[in-house]
């Protein structure tokens, strides 16, 4: 099963809606998730279905961010609209049990409601046991596998893309405390890739199966309630993420669906534990690959060799981030 943290994005994005004068800002972010295990269902049907939960237990993950955030003011007029755009810089470090890697993102708030930006990062992994942080591709590996293991700085991940953001709160057009509706949609293009792979070789990072070099997409749209309440925001997120040309798989496309879209939905909420700090749980519904073959939840170095037919839901699992400014 390919795991990922979108909760840095969602956490961005609800930074994005209360952005403040500060000019220069540091953070650390805490973020795991708790992966309970299910059982993936076989189909040749080419139907939508739902993957039961089986255990209690899978996996957990977890990632530490720290960054800073710098913001040049750079007002375009005198306007309530124009007068606080502002430029952003932030560089970022991440690092988790299996990979560490360095973002920058560099953006602009030229309107309250929009954002726009690019975001490039480079980073590498390790591998504890049967624990995948980085592994390549092998085309004489067997055992119905396609990967070896690679080294730390051996293989680098590289990832650089350019993202829009629209962002609006109710509480703006109609001011109160319990008017705050909010509403973000993101949209982003991206190439991510491994150093040393060809075209349609696929590879491993951060426990994620089945990657490949390629021009990506991603959209993501929050519709949240924000209150004067310990319970700060309610919501939902939806995510939607793939590579724009199947081609990118190469001989595996005609089987695989190079073209699939990875979809989350995810309710969520906002705690308030003060000023400083941001605390969001979310609990994530998934949508992945299904395949007509039979295979196991804990053997995702096959499934890049299985043929996908329709698409299989399942109750991916729980996640938690939080963040604190100083």
């Amino acid at each position: 099963m390919k795991k990922n943290l979108i909760l840095f994005l969602v956490l961005s994005l609800g930074v994005a809606l209360n952005a403040g004068a500060n000019e220069f800002t540091k953070f650390y972010s805490i973020q795991g998730a708790f992966y309970p295990e299910s059982k993936p269902v076989s189909s040749d049907s080419g139907k939508v279905h739902f993957a039961p939960v089986t255990g209690p237990y899978h996996s957990i993950e977890a990632m530490v961010s720290l960054g800073v955030e710098y913001k040049i003011p750079a007002p375009l007029g005198t306007s309530a609209m124009l007068k606080d755009s502002f430029v952003s810089i932030s560089p970022v470090i991440n690092i988790s049990p299996v990979h560490a890697e360095t973002a920058l993102g560099i953006s602009f708030l030229p309107l309250p409601f929009l954002k726009i930006g690019g975001i490039s990062s480079i980073g590498s992994g390790w591998n504890m046991g049967e624990i995948y942080g980085l592994r390549e591709y092998d085309d004489s590996a067997s055992g119905g596998s396609v990967y070896k293991n690679a080294t730390f700085g051996k293989r680098w991940i590289y990832n650089a893309g350019a993202y829009a953001c629209f962002m609006f709160d109710a509480g703006y057009v109609f001011p109160g405390e319990w008017t705050h509706v909010v509403f973000l949609a993101n949209y982003k293009v991206f190439y991510e890739g491994m150093t040393g792979m060809g075209k349609g070789e696929p590879w491993v990072y951060k426990t994620e199966f089945s990657k490949v070099n390629g021009l990506q997409e991603e959209m993501n749209f929050l519709l949240g309630y924000q209150m004067p309440l310990k319970l700060k925001m309610i919501g939902i997120n939806y995510n939607y993420s793939g590579h724009i040309y199947g081609s990118d798989y190469g001989d595996f496309d005609s089987n695989y669906n190079g073209e699939f879209r990875t979809m989350f939905i995810s309710p969520m909420a906002q705690i308030d534990v003060g000023q400083k700090n941001e605390l969001y749980i979310l609990a994530r519904f998934k949508s992945i690959r299904s395949f007509k073959e039979s295979h196991k939840a804990d053997e995702p170095e096959k499934e890049i060799l299985l043929t996908q037919s329709g698409r299989e839901w399942l109750f991916s699992s729980l996640a938690v981030s939080f963040t604190h400014y100083f």
